[in-house]
């Protein structure tokens, strides 16, 4: 898993930087700002993206295919771009190059990833809670636990739902790439209770 990780990575990021080479640095006439084509942009950034995807084809490795979708410049957070790509516009190559560089730290990201797979224990306050890990994928197969349980978990982004008969459900976010850590705890409140925080601290390391 690892070696195929590291090789996609790689892939993409020579995509990159060759996406990186072809941008327009010399203003246009009448305009003030370097200006580039958003279409081979997109292109680009959408190559590399489906060159992380195909290296993380794993069944196994949903969590890290969700990390690529969340993290990788899209047309939901990098709107502009993507829209004036739709339309065959060109954009700021600074905009341009502001998206090719979140793309290439995604790739950096991956590639540094020393551990593929984390035993994550799962603690919440009070115990007795179902623990559900998921993907933003509904073919992946979700992890459905008991707290103060542990968990074998590749890599990557998950989704975490905790339910407990008497308590408001708790949803978090688990990343297990940027969070460095092997525990994971979370207390729940009550059903009569008017707190309405949703947010669970982050992991902690344990050993």
């Amino acid at each position: 898993m690892k070696s195929e990780l590291v090789k996609g990575a790689a892939r993409a990021t020579e995509t990159i930087k060759l996406g990186r080479a072809s941008l327009n640095q010399t203003p246009e006439p009448f305009h003030l700002e370097a200006l580039t084509d958003a279409g081979s942009v997109v292109a680009t950034l959408e190559k590399a993206r489906q060159q992380l995807l195909d290296a993380l084809s794993s069944r196994k490795l949903g969590g890290l295919r969700y990390f690529v979708r969340a993290s990788f410049p899209n047309s939901q957070t990098s709107s502009v771009l993507f829209e004036a790509g739709r339309k065959g516009f060109k954009i700021e190559t600074k905009v341009a190059e502001e998206a090719l560089g979140a793309a290439n730290m995604v790739s950096e990201r991956l590639s540094l990833v020393d551990v593929v797979r984390i035993d994550l224990t799962i603690r919440t306050e009070p115990d007795g809670a179902r623990i559900e890990i998921t993907t933003d994928d509904p073919n992946d197969e979700p992890y459905v636990i008991e707290t103060n349980s542990k968990v074998s978990l590749y890599r990557g982004l998950y989704a975490v739902s905790i339910t407990k008969d008497g308590y408001k459900r708790k949803a978090a976010r688990l990343n297990l790439i940027d969070e460095d850590g092997d525990l994971f705890q979370c207390s729940l409140i009550p059903v009569s209770s008017s707190d309405t925080s949703d947010a669970c601290p982050a992991l902690k390391k344990t050993h």
